[in-house]
């Protein structure tokens, strides 16, 4: 085993009664567990420092490389260990509950760990850890170069996908073709996504579904794939009694999701506000939708139907379980997207247009589509209209236009040339343009944007990390002033895709549009200038 060294940083707003030891503990189990689960033979080691965190009150350091996680991380483990459903809570009311009771500390961070090493797995497999890995594998990869088995396996590692199959990895490695990530995530990725839950809360559960509620799971796969365009795993419930009743997770490939807290028998959630359920006189209480984070209520279950006859969707327990799992399947399609998708999505569209299908094949890999589509699939742009996709990945083409200026042109405009990937997805998702403007028009129109500086574009283009602070700090304030607006960030076509990955991780609720991404039909409602 090869040391792993992690430091958890804790904030001022903790105060000084920690009892260390039980939270390295908590911390050092989690991360042992997430590289076994992950197949690598690494020792983490843990040591606690304090900090000045402005907006969190926990991060973690990975060797030299401190860890991105989203905003909403700390709320969400907050309402799980308290049982409750996910609601956002301010950092200082957080810090205050886990001052009251100091013990309830250690599990908090040992989820808090698990949470962001999963979210950054890629990270895990430094060079002595894939030394080490490749020391399990036969004697005839001994040699085999350090960088190159990173250059393979890392990618896995982001799609949070074991390496424990030793052998299908190193049969996959003697024949060391370009394209081995993809070929290895088609046969390593799981078929079938486990939904834990305790005995008891899969025995409530399913006693208390009717048949109707039963089917419910059937109805959101055939949902998803008419949204998504993409299938997605098969899905079985598997008992852990490690977990508190009435609460779940669901596995994202070989790594578990965070806990969540189900609906009592007793109640059901609306989707209309307390205040519409009060004219109603219908007593509820305030909660938060799984699927966009808005604003809901949470009622009795006796309820139900004088609150249907008044016209709103009521999700009782089963519905609830399936719509969080619905949102997890949708927030994280990505994840299964892998070349043999890619293909049999190709195949569809030969069906009909067999000379498209094949200009697609002469001009991209396998390999490359399913990364197109992957990337089409992290931002949920869905892949329903494969016409369209397949068309323009054969007539990408592009023109170089100063940043200052604005050419009419179909082609793609960028400042300065793109990758050839990187240039393709700009371009697919420019035609795309109907289906994205429709997407961001969903709740109102004028649509609302943030737009940025061109100093701020500049120093992203120029010194990302740095940019990357002063934007993250500029749309916390925007979104703490403005909570109801569902952020859309517009920007030029060559910055986009920069831009999404320095604020992706912590805000993933933001989504970043190119001009050209959206029809020019569309009203537009300037919110600030970052």
């Amino acid at each position: 085993m090869i040391a792993l060294k992690l430091t958890l940083l804790l904030d001022e707003a903790l105060g000084e009664a920690i009892d260390v030891p039980s939270a390295l503990e908590a911390a050092q189990r989690a991360a042992q567990s997430v590289c076994e689960q992950l197949g690598l033979p690494a020792l983490p080691t843990l040591s606690l420092e304090r900090a000045k965190l402005p907006y969190r009150l926990a991060a973690l350091r990975l060797e030299e490389t401190l860890c991105r996680h989203a905003d909403s991380l700390e709320s969400q483990l907050f309402s799980a260990q308290r049982h409750a459903l996910y609601a956002p809570h301010h950092k200082a009311e957080i810090a205050a509950w886990l001052r009251e009771q100091p013990e309830r500390l250690a599990p908090f961070l040992g989820a808090f760990v698990e949470a962001v090493l999963s979210q950054n797995a890629a990270l895990l497999l430094t060079e002595p850890i894939a030394a080490a890995y490749r020391d399990q594998l036969p004697e005839a990869l001994m040699d085999y170069p350090i960088e190159r088995l990173r250059q393979i396996l890392v990618p896995l590692l982001a799609l949070r996908v074991s390496l424990r199959a030793h052998e299908l990895i190193a049969a996959a490695l003697q024949e060391d073709s370009d394209e081995l990530s993809e070929a290895l995530f088609a046969a390593l990725r799981p078929k079938r996504l486990p939904i834990r839950c305790s005995e008891a809360t899969l025995r409530a559960l399913t006693e208390n579904a009717t048949e109707e509620e039963q089917a419910l799971f059937s109805l959101m796969h055939n949902g998803l794939f008419e949204e998504l365009g993409v299938q997605l795993p098969s899905l079985a419930f598997v008992v852990d009694d490690s977990l508190a009743f009435n609460q779940f997770r669901l596995h994202l490939n070989d790594l578990p999701s965070l806990v969540w807290q189900g609906l009592n028998a007793d109640q059901v959630l609306v989707n209309g506000t307390v205040e519409q359920l009060s004219a109603c006189g219908v007593p509820a209480q305030p909660a938060y939708t799984a699927v966009n984070g808005r604003l809901v209520a949470l009622a009795h279950r006796a309820d139900a139907e004088a609150i249907r006859a008044e016209g709103f969707y009521v999700w009782t327990p089963f519905g609830h379980l399936v719509l969080q799992v619905s949102a997890l399947l949708r927030q994280h399609s990505a994840l299964f997207m892998c070349q043999r998708l890619a293909q049999r999505a190709l195949e569809q569209i030969e069906i009909a247009f067999p000379a498209l299908a094949e200009a697609v094949r002469t001009r991209l890999s396998a390999a490359m589509l399913a990364r197109l589509l992957r990337a089409l699939l992290a931002e949920q742009v869905g892949l329903r209209n494969m016409r369209a996709i397949c068309e323009a990945l054969v007539t990408y083409d592009y023109i170089v236009v100063p940043p200052d200026q604005i050419a009419f042109d179909d082609r793609l405009q960028v400042s300065v040339p793109l990758p050839l990937e990187a240039g393709l997805l700009a371009f697919v998702r420019k035609r795309l343009s109907l289906q994205l403007t429709q997407q961001a028009a969903r709740e109102r129109t004028p649509i609302p944007v943030y737009l940025l500086t061109p100093e701020l574009e500049q120093a992203i283009a120029e010194a990302p990390e740095q940019a990357c602070q002063r934007l993250l700090t500029a749309l916390r304030e925007q979104l703490a002033q403005r909570p109801e607006l569902t952020p859309i960030v517009l920007c030029a076509s060559d910055k986009r895709a920069a831009l999404r990955a320095l604020i992706g991780l912590e805000l993933p609720q933001v989504r970043v549009l190119a001009y050209q991404e959206l029809v020019p039909e569309v009203a537009l409602q300037p919110i600030a200038r970052l």
